[in-house]
C-alpha cells in the first residue's frame, strides 16, 4: 500500500530485484517530490524475505520512522520516501493485504462505470427500489433499470446483493 500521489495503490513485488523512484529506469515509479530518481531497492532473499537498500538517496529512507541504509523488511514495516510518501510492507498472505488486494480489484472493476452508473449503484446498495431511486434522480425507473443492466454486465454480477457486496468491496458507500 502506498500513501502519497499513489494513496492506496498496491505493487505486487515479484521480481528478485525492485528499483523504486521517480526517474527513468526503475521499476516502481513514485512521482512524489522527495523522492529520488533512484531512491531504495528492495531484494527479495532465497527465504522469500526482502531487505531495503538505500540509494544514497537525497531525502534518505526511513523504516517505521528510523533512517536506515540497509534493513529487512518485516511485515507492517512502513517504509518512508522522502517527506511524502509511505510504503507499507505487507506480506503476500496477510488479511490485511487481502482486504486491500480485493477492495483495490473492486476499485478498479467500479471505475469501468459512469458517474450514474455509480449513483444508481450507490442507491441500489443502500437498499432503494428502481421507482425510488427514479425519483430521487429525476428519471424513468426504465432509465433505471437500464443502468443496472450495464452495471451488471461490466461487473459480472447478476444481483442486488452481489451490486451491494461489490460496492462495500470497493469502499464506496458512505459509512
Amino acid at each position: 500500500m502506498c500513501r502519497g500521489s499513489l494513496t492506496g495503490a498496491v505493487f505486487e513485488l515479484s521480481a528478485a530485484t525492485t528499483l523504486i523512484g521517480r526517474g527513468p529506469g526503475v521499476d516502481l515509479v513514485i512521482p512524489d517530490r522527495g523522492v529520488s530518481r533512484k531512491h531504495v531497492k528492495l531484494l527479495r532473499g532465497i527465504d522469500h524475505g526482502f531487505m531495503a537498500v538505500d540509494l544514497g538517496s537525497t531525502n534518505g529512507t526511513q523504516v517505521n520512522d528510523l533512517p536506515v541504509e540497509l534493513v529487512t523488511l518485516r511485515h507492517g514495516d512502513r517504509i518512508g520516501l522522502g517527506p511524502d510518501v509511505v510504503l507499507s510492507f505487507e506480506v503476500a498472505d496477510s488479511p490485511e493485504l487481502q482486504r486491500v488486494m480485493e477492495q483495490a480489484q473492486a476499485r478498479q472493476a467500479v471505475a469501468a462505470l459512469s458517474e450514474r452508473e455509480v449513483e444508481v449503484a450507490r442507491l441500489v446498495a443502500e437498499g432503494l427500489t428502481n421507482q425510488v431511486i427514479a425519483a430521487r434522480l429525476g428519471i424513468r425507473p426504465r432509465t433505471v433499470a437500464s443502468h443496472l443492466e450495464h452495471v451488471y454486465t461490466r461487473l459480472d454480477i447478476h444481483s442486488r446483493a452481489e451490486l451491494a457486496r461489490r460496492m462495500a468491496e470497493a469502499g464506496l458507500l458512505d459509512r
